[in-house]
């Protein structure tokens, strides 16, 4: 019989590891950043990061974190059709939702470097990082798939992964003198390179059923996702508000050399949040798995 207390304590550990190691190499990124760019730059960068963060909540409707509670319960059920299935609903409503917003921020990148950014160097910045967003949705689809298996090293190590290349991509770029646009250019090389890394150990290592079973369209699953991901939308659009607002309104009244100050300061405040969020890690996926059985 599984000991729950013993795996909920284990992954918490797990997690809570992992993730303070991708703090520090996010730190270093802040670092490295802060040392070699103006303070104008700095804050562009953040800011535009802030900006796409806060548009892009509606990137995936919340049915990424839906698999981290169906895909327990399928497991449970062995339903490795659905589990499957809910996969690649998730990867589709992605690949359109994105298509989206990366042709609006496009179309729309000139006017906003004008009226929002206050400086048109943010035009290109704004379409890299547009690019960059794209390509990580996948990468979080992923992540919370390994979470739903409960495969909490994997669920962690994508962080730790995504800051390790984010830290040598970004000072190979500096040391190349790309300056802000190296930095960009790194947020879209180092998902592709993860894409390659973890999609075939979920494949092979974590869920080697996937070829095998079978890609089916059943309205009622599609359903229950997406039930379930309105409501884990609401709650964390309060998240997203609180986590990105603050950024956004000192681009837009005070300027890009506050909001470049303001996030170097930023990472320190929020440290001890990872405390919390490594037991939710752990708990989401446990207590699907307990309630369904």
């Amino acid at each position: 019989m599984v000991n729950y207390t013993k795996f909920a304590i284990k992954g918490a550990i797990t997690i809570f590891i992992i993730s303070i190691l991708a703090v520090f190499l996010g730190y270093l990124v802040r670092f490295l950043l802060a040392r070699s760019l103006t303070v104008e730059d700095f804050g562009l960068f953040y800011a535009v990061f802030a900006f796409l963060s806060l548009i892009g909540f509606f990137r995936s409707l919340g049915l990424d974190f839906s698999l981290i509670k169906f895909i327990p319960e399928f497991l449970y059920k062995n339903k490795n059709d659905f589990i499957k299935s809910s996969i690649m609903y998730v990867w589709l409503v992605q690949l359109i939702t994105n298509s989206i917003i990366i042709i609006i921020v496009f179309f729309f990148s000139n006017y906003l470097s004008t009226n929002f950014f206050h400086t048109q160097g943010a035009s290109g910045i704004l379409k890299l990082m547009a690019i960059a967003f794209f390509i990580d949705t996948f990468v979080v689809t992923l992540k919370f798939s390994f979470q739903g298996f409960q495969k909490m090293a994997y669920f962690a190590g994508i962080d730790l992964a995504r800051m390790l290349l984010l830290v040598i991509i970004i000072y190979i770029g500096l040391k190349l003198n790309y300056g802000l646009s190296g930095a960009a250019f790194a947020y879209i090389i180092a998902p592709i390179i993860l894409l390659f890394i973890f999609v075939p150990i979920l494949l092979k290592k974590v869920f080697p059923e996937f070829h095998k079973s079978a890609s089916i369209f059943d309205i009622k699953i599609f359903k229950g996702l997406f039930k379930y991901g309105i409501y884990v939308l609401g709650g964390t659009m309060g998240w997203m508000v609180l986590g990105y607002t603050d950024t956004i309104v000192l681009t837009f009244f005070t300027g890009l050399e506050a909001v470049g100050l303001y996030n170097v300061a930023l990472p320190t405040a929020n440290v001890l949040v990872y405390i919390p969020r490594a037991f939710v890690g752990v708990l989401l996926p446990l207590t699907s798995e307990l309630w369904v059985k």
